[in-house]
């Protein structure tokens, strides 16, 4: 995602203001949250987008889904987004703040995808070897999808470490095809 330079504004504004009030990695899961909601719900996405909606409606909207679910810092800078007309950041900002956020604790995100759900000592398992791997404190964010069949994709600091058995196949059908051609 190419992200502009108000974005990283707004980032890193965020993370000087958690730093003081409010840990880091909460605030980015609130963030991360607001998102994933935002994104997944059409109807909220369009409401969001739209210029006959008041952004005190819109703000009304936030406070009712988010409120409860997200820190008062997380809340009130999304409806600061709101008030400015700049709610379609939010991902970039998010993002940023993401990134941002690891480089102050040291941390790595890691977006780890399996075709079911691993349980806690694999989990713990799969941190220690992507800790000694990238020299930091791997924070892993799991996600289950069964269309990747078996094995495992890691997004790393936008790398993608595809050992998943879909991928494996594609890559062996990828070498056939090259092979009856060659």
């Amino acid at each position: 995602m190419k992200t502009s330079s108000e974005s990283l504004i707004y980032a890193k504004s965020l993370i000087q203001l958690a730093k003081a009030g409010v840990d880091l990695q909460s605030v980015n899961a609130d963030l991360q949250l607001a998102v994933e909601t935002v994104t997944t719900n059409l109807e909220l996405k369009e409401a969001l987008a739209s210029s006959r909606l008041a952004n005190k409606k819109k703000r009304d909207i936030l406070e009712e889904i988010f409120s409860s679910r997200l820190s008062p810092l997380a809340v009130g800078f999304i409806n600061l987004l709101v008030s400015i007309e700049k709610i379609n950041l939010l991902p970039e900002i998010a993002e940023q703040f993401n990134l941002l956020a690891q480089a102050e604790e040291r941390k790595v995100l890691a977006e780890v995808t399996t075709a079911i759900t691993l349980d806690e000592q694999m989990l713990e398992r799969l941190t220690k070897r992507l800790s000694q791997i990238t020299g930091k404190d791997v924070v892993i964010r799991h996600r289950v999808d069964p269309d990747i069949i078996g094995g495992l994709v890691v997004r790393i600091n936008g790398r993608v470490l595809d050992g998943s058995l879909k991928h494996q196949l594609s890559m062996l059908k990828e070498k056939m095809i090259m092979g009856e051609e060659g």
